[in-house]
């Protein structure tokens, strides 16, 4: 009996950790949502918005991970935004947030986007995309 005690005991502490470093982690990447908006570095805003979705995704709020997917989508495609790896890397990542929360015929328009892509980057890259997706 001792031993289960100890056991939950154990977990209920690894758990307030485990949420504390989840807050720790989706506030640092609030910070830097905020620094990189500041600076008008798109690219950047959209990998401090990823690390938010991964603080998000690590929470099981896959709804606000899939509401920012969406905003990473939008700003992938303002004209200042020259990183198009990143780009076809949110035509991947969008629908497969989305998928998670139910969400296939929203999905599967950002999945076929992903073909005009197709000779400007390399096939596994893509190849990698409609894996996963699957």
């Amino acid at each position: 009996m001792e031993d289960v005690e100890a056991l939950a005991n154990h977990y209920a502490a690894a758990g307030q950790r485990e949420t504390s470093i989840c807050y720790l982690r989706r506030s640092a990447a609030q910070a830097a949502v905020g620094m990189a908006a500041q600076l008008g570095a798109l690219v950047e805003i959209s990998a401090a918005l990823n690390a938010l979705a991964t603080a998000h995704g690590m929470r099981g709020l896959h709804r606000e991970r899939v509401e920012l997917a969406r905003r990473r989508l939008a700003l992938s495609r303002s004209p200042g935004f020259a990183d198009m790896r990143e780009q076809v890397s949110l035509l991947c990542e969008t629908p497969l947030a989305q998928l998670v929360v139910g969400e296939f015929s929203e999905a599967l328009p950002h999945l076929l986007g992903a073909g005009p892509w197709k000779t400007n980057m390399a096939a596994s890259e893509l190849t990698g995309c409609a894996t996963t997706a699957a």
